[in-house]
């Protein structure tokens, strides 16, 4: 944000700014003499919640964003969300629509990437149920990858997932899904019936 000159319209919208968000007015003002740097999780909260993120990075502009294809800043990502991916026997997903949208700081070098909201308790302790986790499309696992594994669905164009830990095998035409609570079953799985694979890359439940 750049500062913003007293009794203007733009300096106005500091009181409305902070209704909206919830940050104190003395914050903004930080934020706008550039006495404190707004992180990228601050700046991808605000986003979700409708604030224009030209407003964001310059302090002038609509707060409310009406414009849906506005520019994100170059540090923003904003990512499909699916909801209800397991970590149990695989269910079908990637069929539909994706449920929302999250805004988040950007990680480079991700292909296709998507944010999948898991569940189940297969994976305790490192992921609970509805935690949501960024992951991307990769060519193929390694070993010990948390990968999501898209398995062609009994009709055509549906997928069903489930999210493990990948693990190969001596044969080359298999592979192991293994969950990380030890309660549950290991699976074992032909690669001819996998579309794709997505390994989970971050946690993200630390936003939010």
């Amino acid at each position: 944000m750049d500062e913003l000159t007293p009794n203007t319209p733009e300096h106005k919208k500091v009181s409305e700014f902070s209704k909206l968000t919830g940050i104190r007015n003395t914050s903004i003002h930080q934020y706008l003499r550039g006495d404190r740097n707004m992180g990228n999780k601050t700046k991808a909260v605000l986003i979700d919640k409708g604030i224009n993120p030209v407003f964001i990075e310059t302090g002038k502009g609509d707060i409310i964003n009406t414009n849906v294809q506005s520019e994100l800043p170059q540090n923003i990502m904003r990512l499909p969300v699916y909801a209800n991916i397991p970590c149990g026997s695989p269910a079908l997903i990637f069929q539909d629509e994706p449920v929302e949208y999250k805004t988040i700081d950007k990680i480079k070098g991700l292909r296709n990437p998507v944010i999948l909201e898991v569940k189940g308790d297969s994976n305790l302790p490192l992921i609970r149920d509805k935690d949501l986790i960024v992951a991307s499309e990769i060519q193929k696992p390694k070993n010990g990858d948390l990968v999501a594994t898209n398995f062609r669905g009994a009709d055509p164009g549906t997928l069903n997932t489930n999210i493990k830990l990948f693990q190969s095998t001596k044969d080359k035409n298999t592979f192991l899904l293994k969950p990380i609570n030890t309660i549950y079953d290991t699976s074992i799985h032909q690669y001819n019936e996998v579309y794709n694979f997505y390994k989970c890359i971050r946690l993200i439940r630390d936003l939010y």
